[in-house]
């Protein structure tokens, strides 16, 4: 006799998540009071942008998310950026928008961190950038408040 799904063994619920592979800077100008990732400030492991590349492949992911510390602090940034777009994946770039935004090639979809008074870095905030933010057709985050004052 079947009785259907009990509570240990509950029925799969679809979950509106997207994976996707987060390749980490490990260094920021910024010390953000509230900083969620002061870990990434520090160690890592070193790879190029072709290692990258091939392990975004590897993956499988359709979605790249290039975040730091702040990425586009290290010179290859841009070529990485334009090497993802150009393989076919959806490219995020997570700046705290401190830095122009000149470099970053179109098709990458830009989340930028606007920083509060009480970040301690809110004179850090390249207003300019906001005017540069284009947003590429599958893009839905394109600039990102953290609340604090």
């Amino acid at each position: 006799m079947e009785t259907g799904p009990t509570p240990a063994d509950p029925p799969p619920v679809p979950l509106a998540y997207q994976v996707m592979l987060k390749p980490r800077g490990a260094i920021c100008n910024l010390d953000c009071a509230y900083c969620d990732t002061r870990y990434a400030r520090h160690g890592g492991h070193p790879a190029t942008a072709d290692r990258i590349v091939e392990w975004a492949a590897e993956t499988g992911l359709a979605t790249v998310e290039v975040t730091g510390g702040e990425p586009l602090l290290q010179q290859g940034t841009p070529v990485l950026l334009e090497r993802l777009v150009q393989e076919g994946h959806r490219v995020l770039l997570e700046t705290n928008g401190s830095l122009s935004l000149d470099p970053v090639p179109r098709g990458v979809c830009i989340i930028m961190d606007l920083k509060a008074p009480g970040s301690g870095m809110f004179q850090h905030n390249r207003w300019e950038n906001l005017e540069s933010l284009g947003l590429p057709e599958d893009c839905m985050v394109q600039d990102k408040f953290m609340g604090y004052d």
